[in-house]
């Protein structure tokens, strides 16, 4: 099975490690579009690549825009507990490249630890 990587910040890398988090969120562009539930996928420290675990994908939404997903989404899973709709996506929108997410839209993927 060819491995799915998705590197993540060393903020939210570290609350995924611990379990509060479990869900990310992604554009919707090349191998992303092959995610299935079941797959495994190698969550990575974007800043130490040498940290990283392996999880199941549990379930996959995919949404046109950004705040599409954070309106159906309890936004604590994602790692914003304190912030609101617009703030959220405004840092969303500083990691991603915005012209993808208005081509591809985005894909919300829930993993569990394995």
């Amino acid at each position: 099975m060819e491995d799915y990587i998705v590197q993540i910040n060393d903020k939210f890398f570290d609350l995924m490690l611990i379990g509060e988090i479990c869900e990310v969120l992604l554009v919707n562009t090349g191998k992303v579009k092959s995610y299935k539930v079941g797959n495994q996928i190698v969550i990575q420290n974007r800043d130490n690549s040498e940290e990283n675990f392996t999880a199941e994908i549990t379930h996959i939404l995919y949404f046109n825009t950004i705040m599409d997903a954070l309106e159906m989404i309890d936004k604590k899973r994602l790692g914003y507990a304190k912030k609101t709709l617009t703030q959220i996506e405004d840092n969303i929108l500083a990691m991603l490249r915005a012209q993808d997410v208005e081509k591809f839209g985005v894909v919300v993927i829930e993993f569990k630890k394995i």
